[in-house]
């Protein structure tokens, strides 16, 4: 079981080309465990894809399978030297060869995901659904959610000032709110173990403000939350809080099929 850890701070140092570098086969090569974040469809071998530097860590016991954590603040591009193809998702030990990093796919690719820090599904699709099952209320003043596609991807540039993940998953397009007053996108993230959808109000909304509300959110045992393979079936959040909401009586949930 392969154990690494990797630090922003090394960042400058590590993954700057310098003439002392150790090239391929000798001992003590510089490596680290990166996960693929270009699109699979855009990557080739004998092309750079690029891919945020991981931390593996995990029980102390023999067997005991790897805990994946990304640091999504950085993008390192990365030589795919193949025979195989990557994909989204995957990854890969990256090494130091002549000057650049490269990484080897000695196998054919069997589908990735992408976890979040402290969080317990290790394999989210890149590419999330947000389900809606009643889309209207008689009262025209209740704040409604709407049908949506939430793709990994940087934070968009107009939910600029936000303190929201810099590559995660955000609606493909913005929305209006019910009343008119404001723009905004949804936002799905986790924080201490607890998946959520936030919506988070554009810099072009029609009355400038910073608006926020918790849409859901959705805890992994709970029944109709799981996180997907080898832990049970697809990636699916569909019991969710809190209750008695607009929201919640709209029968809100999340997960990898589409479409919205």
């Amino acid at each position: 079981m392969l154990r690494t850890r990797f630090s922003p701070n090394d960042a400058t140092s590590l993954f700057t080309p310098r003439a002392d570098r150790p090239i391929a086969g000798g001992s003590g090569t510089a490596c680290f465990i990166g996960q693929v974040v270009t699109p699979s469809a855009s990557i080739a071998v004998g092309k750079f894809l690029e891919v945020h530097p991981a931390t593996v860590l995990g029980g102390e016991a023999e067997g005991a399978p790897g805990a994946f954590s990304s640091d999504t603040s950085l993008q390192v591009p990365v030589y795919l030297i193949g025979p195989h193809l990557a994909t989204q998702g995957d990854f890969l030990v990256c090494r130091f060869v002549d000057f650049r990093w490269v990484a080897e796919r000695m196998s054919a690719a069997t589908g990735g995901g992408f976890t979040i820090f402290g969080c317990p599904c290790a394999k989210i699709p890149g590419t999330l659904y947000l389900h809606v099952k009643v889309r209207s209320f008689p009262n025209p003043n209740v704040l409604l959610a709407y049908p949506a596609t939430l793709q990994r991807m940087a934070r968009p540039a107009d939910l600029e000032g936000w303190s929201s993940d810099l590559t995660g998953w955000y609606s493909t397009t913005p929305f209006l709110s019910t009343d008119g007053s404001y723009k905004f996108r949804y936002w799905f993230g986790c924080s201490q173990g607890i998946y959520f959808v936030h919506m988070l109000a554009t810099l072009d909304s029609p009355v400038p403000h910073r608006e926020k509300n918790i849409v859901m959110y959705w805890s992994i045992g709970h029944p109709g939350n799981t996180c997907g393979p080898p832990q049970g079936a697809a990636f699916s959040l569909t019991s969710g809080g809190p209750t008695g909401t607009t929201f919640y009586l709209q029968g809100i949930s999340v997960d990898g099929s589409g479409p919205a």
